[in-house]
């Protein structure tokens, strides 16, 4: 009887019947664990939205013509995120550190700039950096001024050296930038590994300023400088070389991999570049496919906005947390 009914029943019953349950996993893992409910008193959270909204500031910081008084709603729910922290964590997260740092930044950034920030804003700021009674190491933090020769100065250094040096830019010289350099790039990436080498990710170029800006537009997260980009980059993944709900995950794992070779070989050849997440609603995700002119057999992976360097710019410092902070050796 089972038998017979497994004859009769159309494939994609048969296949929801295995991916739902696999997909519902996901779903329930994510609402439970992600901070889409708030911060609900958990650490983890509340480092991960002070650090989202941190990075928002100093990226703004190292725009090539940063809006005096940029951000305001974001420093002041900073300025409450990391209040409320200190409340219940104390001050010692290395992370709360880095945000406060970046808050003086910003006062800092504006008193050179003689534009007069809101004075509950700067007092904020400046008690919030008083509860941290070991002070003396809350410094302000500036972003990295950096000429284009020093940028690149290291790419035929050492492994260590090269990639330390490697970081987003996000301004980028008003000239156009050589696809030879870009296709050099893809072409020495093709070496990342991929899962039972099926090699399944696709890159996209884009030239064109007007398609570049509508694209970028939609994606949302390169507000500031997005008219500066000579050439856009979009890596996705085939999904039609994967099989089963279990590789369901597989195409990002892939793309994830190739986009940070292909990083470095963009650095490589002195391409400036921001690399720059595909996390789009339904509704963006169609806009973007069209207007890119992506095949529905593709996922969206990353973007990857590409210029020339100016000669002296602006990137962010953005510190890395020490491998204690997040390692776990077991035996």
């Amino acid at each position: 009887m089972i038998k017979a009914l497994k004859k009769i029943v159309p494939t994609y019953v048969k296949y929801l019947y295995r991916a739902i349950p696999d997909y519902y996993y996901d779903l329930k893992r994510f609402y439970k664990y992600a901070s889409n409910q708030g911060v609900k008193n958990s650490e983890v959270k509340y480092i991960g939205h002070i650090v989202k909204r941190y990075h928002v500031i100093e990226k703004g910081l190292t725009m090539p013509s940063p809006r005096l008084g940029f951000g305001k709603e974001i420093v002041s729910d900073l300025i409450s995120l990391c209040n409320c922290y200190i409340d219940i964590y104390g001050i010692a997260n290395i992370q709360l550190r880095n945000a406060i740092a970046v808050l003086l930044a910003y006062i800092e950034f504006h008193k050179e700039k003689s534009y007069a920030i809101a004075k509950d804003i700067v007092m904020a700021i400046i008690e919030l950096s008083q509860r941290v009674k070991e002070g003396d190491d809350v410094l302000v933090q500036q972003q990295i001024h950096i000429t284009r020769e020093d940028y690149f100065n290291d790419i035929e250094k050492s492994f260590e050296m090269f990639s330390n040096s490697r970081k987003s830019v996000r301004n980028y010289a008003d000239k156009d930038l050589p696809i030879e350099k870009i296709l050099k790039a893809i072409d020495l990436a093709r070496n990342t590994p991929t899962s039972c080498n099926r090699q399944s990710n696709r890159v996209y170029i884009y030239t064109d300023k007007q398609k570049i800006q509508e694209i970028l537009k939609l994606q949302g997260g390169s507000r500031g400088f997005l008219e500066l980009a000579n050439k856009l980059i979009i890596i996705t993944n085939e999904l039609g070389v994967y099989e089963s709900t279990r590789e369901r995950k597989q195409g990002y794992i892939d793309g994830g991999i190739y986009t940070m070779n292909l990083l470095y070989t963009l650095h490589y050849n002195k391409v400036a570049c921001c690399v720059l997440n595909c996390c789009n609603s339904k509704k963006n995700d169609i806009k973007i496919r069209k207007i890119a002119e992506i095949k529905e057999t593709e996922e969206l992976v990353v973007m990857i906005a590409c210029g020339e360097a100016v000669e002296n710019f602006e990137i962010a410092s953005s510190p890395r947390i020490p491998i204690e902070n997040f390692i776990k050796i077991i035996e």
